[in-house]
C-alpha cells in the first residue's frame, strides 16, 4: 500500500537506483545506525531537553535502529573551533556585513547602543568583537582549525557512512528576552555542526510540561541529507 501511494513520485524519477535510495521516502530505519551525543561535555544540558532526546533514541530503536551513545571530547572546544574556523575561511567578516562593505567601528557602535542610537542589536556587536579573537592569537586560532578538523573527521567515522547522530539544539530551554546572554554560549550546540559542514535536519519535538518548545539536532555525513530528513519524518 505504502509504494502503491508514492506510484506518483516513481513516474518522476529517472529509473536510478540510486535516486531511489537517496529519497527519504526510501529509506529503512530497520538497522540504522544511530549515535546519540547528549551534550558537549562543557556545556551541560537542560535534563527536559536531555530526556526528549533520549526518547527520540528509543522511539528510532522501536523502529528497528541499532542505537548507541558516545561522547566526543573533541566537542568541548566547539566555541574555539567555531570561531576560527570561521576566520580561517577568509569571507567577509560580520563586522563588514554590518557595514554593507565596510567594517563598522565596534566600539562606536557599541556605545552608540547604550544611547539607543545604534542600529543594530547587542548580538550582533558581541559578535563583531568575538570573531577578532582569532586573530590576536593566530598560533592558537591555526591549531583550534587543525582540531576542528580532526573532530569532522571523527564524527564523520562515528556516524559512518549509512548513520546519523542525534544531538541537542541548545543547551537550556527556550530563555526568556535577554536571558540568553548569561551564558552567553549555549548557541554552540548549532554552530559547531555549522562549521563543520555537516547536513543537519532540526526536529521539533513538541512542548515541555511549562509549554516550552522542545527538539534535537539530526546530522549526518555530507550527502546524507535524506538520512536526517527520514528520520525527522
Amino acid at each position: 500500500r505504502r509504494a502503491e501511494g508514492l506510484a506518483p513520485l516513481l513516474t518522476g524519477l529517472a529509473g536510478s537506483p540510486s535516486a531511489l535510495r537517496e529519497k527519504p521516502e526510501y529509506v529503512d530505519l530497520r538497522g540504522l545506525r544511530v549515535v546519540t551525543i547528549p551534550d558537549n561535555g562543557r556545556t551541560s544540558v537542560d535534563p527536559v531537553l536531555r530526556e526528549a532526546q533520549a526518547e527520540c533514541a528509543r522511539a528510532l530503536e522501536r523502529r528497528g535502529a541499532r542505537v548507541e551513545e558516545a561522547r566526543l571530547p573533541g566537542l568541548r572546544a566547539s566555541f574555539e573551533i567555531w570561531s576560527s574556523m570561521l576566520d580561517a575561511a577568509d569571507g567577509p567578516s560580520f563586522a563588514s556585513l554590518l557595514g554593507r562593505g565596510v567594517p563598522i567601528d565596534i566600539g562606536r557602535e557599541l556605545w552608540r547602543w547604550v544611547r539607543r542610537t545604534s542600529p543594530h542589536t547587542f548580538p550582533a556587536l558581541g559578535l563583531a568583537l568575538v570573531e577578532k579573537l582569532p586573530k590576536l592569537f593566530p598560533a592558537r586560532g591555526r591549531a583550534y582549525v587543525g582540531e576542528g578538523q580532526a573532530l569532522r573527521r571523527e564524527l564523520c567515522e562515528l556516524i559512518g557512512p549509512g548513520g546519523v547522530m542525534l544531538y541537542p539544539p541548545y543547551a537550556t530551554l527556550a530563555p526568556r528576552h535577554m536571558q540568553a546572554f548569561f551564558p552567553p554560549l549555549n548557541w554552540v550546540y548549532t554552530a559547531i555542526l555549522n562549521v563543520l559542514e555537516l547536513p543537519v535536519t532540526e526536529v521539533p519535538l513538541g512542548l515541555s510540561a511549562s509549554g516550552l518548545p522542545l527538539g534535537v539536532q539530526v546530522g549526518a555525513v555530507h550527502g546524507n541529507d535524506h538520512l536526517t530528513i527520514a528520520v525527522a519524518l
